[in-house]
């Protein structure tokens, strides 16, 4: 007998043809194979007995969804095995028979208990192995970030003195901002004072808080953040919530292209050729610190007037180029100059007065900030004591909008991460001397006037 023989006219089964249906039901729901289709064979959603009512899957649980006998039906199997799931679909059909038939349902049957546990063997393993590994101390996190990369001699000298300061000993879990506030500054306002005792000084009140984050709390960030990177957290290394530094109110360093020229014509008089390439790189490309002593001359192409500056400032971990497509005019001279000056055209390109490659970027930015400020000082310019090769970064962001006024091309030429800080120094300069800032990126006299 075939099963659609058994449904009446308005599509519900009743009698013993209900009977006949429900065991051809149940059958279908034990063998697994569809009811359109009791040999077997591909099993169909559509067309069967439960019209629609079918298995889905979401995410790993099996649902029951479709609708059968005019009742909507979504509830969930909470197996995520098919087999076992098609036992609640089969549950499905007979709860919604019953209601259109009235007849009373027993209860469902409690799922079986699950078996016992093994014996715990865990408590066999030795005491060793069941512990967690020790918590790192700081002493292991500045290890660890010393040997990372090579670092330069000034990092190296700040790293360990903040060791002094918080101590080999001090868990890395420990190291909170109150920590650095209650612990580290008393000790290094008490050091400040005895620097100023042997002096002859008035030992200081307080520190400044921009002095505190650059001495502090900037190079313990850089070696918690690592930490956090090479032990992590099962060693008690998290990534450090401090304070943000504030910014300085101090008034930013901006110089004028005509204080520009003479800082050169004295450094060539003086035979400080190395500074007079720094400072016209400096303001026309605006490069960072670091940029100065990686760039080799196979990144400079003077044919084509391109620059390549490797390993510019990103995220921890990160590296990124910064292509200069097009150097300034001034740029390209500057460079041609002295590269016949020193008669080598390989490796570092800014290098000491005999020749040879400055050892770090430290002993780089010492020397040129020593001899910038003599002669700044010398000329009378404003801000002498204050100029050094990182205002010229600034200064450059101030001439490339004096020159055309569009700051997302000033954004994008100096690799600034956001126009918020674009915004800080472009107007560091009047306007009344934009035509002096071009005559300079171009290597006209005018600049000189």
């Amino acid at each position: 007998m075939d099963v659609r023989d058994l449904i009446g006219a308005a599509g519900t089964p009743r009698g013993d043809a209900a009977r006949d249906v429900e065991a051809t039901r149940g059958a279908a729901m034990q063998t697994g194979r569809g009811l359109s289709n009791p040999e077997g064979g591909r099993r169909r959603r559509r067309g069967s007995l439960a019209k629609g009512l079918h298995l889905k899957r979401r995410g790993r649980i099996w649902q029951v969804v479709g609708t059968y006998r005019g009742t909507r039906v979504r509830r969930t199997t909470g197996e995520t095995d098919r087999d076992r799931a098609h036992r609640h679909l089969a549950d499905a059909l007979r709860e919604i028979d019953a209601r259109f038939d009235g007849v009373v349902l027993p209860p469902p049957r409690a799922p079986a208990a699950p078996p016992p546990p093994p014996p715990v063997a865990v408590l066999l393993v030795e005491p060793e192995v069941r512990d967690a590994p020790p918590k790192a101390t700081f002493g292991e996190a500045v290890q660890v970030y010393l040997a990372d990369e090579a670092r330069s001699p000034d990092t190296e000298t700040r790293v360990k003195r903040l060791l002094g300061l918080i101590g080999p000993d001090t868990r890395c879990e420990d190291i909170t901002a109150n920590f650095l506030k209650e612990v580290v500054r008393p000790k290094v306002l008490s050091a400040k004072a005895e620097r100023a005792e042997r002096r002859g000084k008035a030992p200081p009140d307080t520190i400044p808080a921009v002095s505190f984050g650059r001495e502090v709390v900037i190079p313990a960030k850089a070696v918690l953040n690592l930490a956090a990177r090479r032990l992590g957290a099962t060693r008690g290394c998290f990534r450090p919530e401090f304070d943000p530094i504030p910014v300085s109110k101090r008034r930013e360093v901006c110089l004028r292209p005509d204080d520009a020229e003479r800082i050169i014509e004295v450094a060539k008089a003086r035979g400080e050729h190395t500074l007079v390439v720094v400072l016209v790189v400096g303001v026309c490309e605006g490069p960072r610190r670091g940029d100065f002593h990686r760039l080799h001359w196979s990144d400079v192409d003077l044919e084509r007037g391109s620059m390549l500056l490797g390993r510019v400032k990103s995220l921890p971990g990160q590296t990124r180029e910064r292509l200069i497509p097009e150097m300034r005019p001034r740029t390209v001279q500057a460079l041609r100059e002295y590269r016949a000056l020193t008669g080598i055209s390989h490796g570092p390109v800014f290098r000491t007065a005999d020749g040879t490659p400055f050892p770090d970027p430290g002993a780089l930015g010492k020397k040129m900030n020593r001899v910038l400020r003599e002669i700044a000082v010398e000329l009378k310019i404003p801000d002498a004591r204050r100029l050094t090769m990182h205002p010229l970064r600034h200064t450059s962001a101030s001439w490339d909008y004096a020159d055309d006024r569009d700051i997302l091309r000033v954004k994008e030429r100096g690799d600034w991460k956001s126009l918020e800080s674009v915004e800080r120094y472009i107007h560091l300069l009047p306007n009344k001397l934009a035509p002096l800032v071009r005559a300079f990126f171009a290597g006209r006299a005018e600049a000189r006037s």
